[in-house]
């Protein structure tokens, strides 16, 4: 927690004679404005399943470029490699989905923001 955060907690919870309890979603507000003001975007896929993509030349590399704080822009953007493998969240994937399942399926199609998923080296 940062000093802005807990002097903004602090601010909206006010001051009262009377005992009280505050929720804890507040304070979580609190810091969660004053870090995404200031915090560098990172992802990691916690639980890897590879995935490759088959109509994508083999040994072909791309550099996409993604912003690092989207809320502060001179904080500048960083390079993700893209490739033919990547590694998705497991979860986003079954082999036998339910209806209306809208992530990965065999045989379906689905949009995905696929530099955010690929693997670090």
């Amino acid at each position: 927690m940062t000093p802005p955060a807990l002097r903004d907690f602090a601010y909206n919870i006010g001051i009262t004679k009377y005992n009280s309890i505050t929720d804890v979603a507040v304070l979580e507000h609190s810091i969660r404005e004053d870090l995404n003001k200031r915090a560098l975007r990172r992802l990691a896929v916690l639980r890897p399943l590879k995935v490759v993509i088959t109509n994508y030349p083999e040994g072909k590399t791309e550099e996409l470029a993604a912003v690092n704080n989207p809320e502060d822009p001179a904080s500048g953007t960083r390079t993700i490699p893209f490739s033919r493998e990547l590694y998705i969240e497991a979860d986003d994937f079954r082999e036998t989905p339910p209806p209306k399942y809208f992530r990965l399926r065999p045989g379906g199609e689905v949009r995905a923001q696929i530099c955010l998923y690929h693997q670090v080296r």
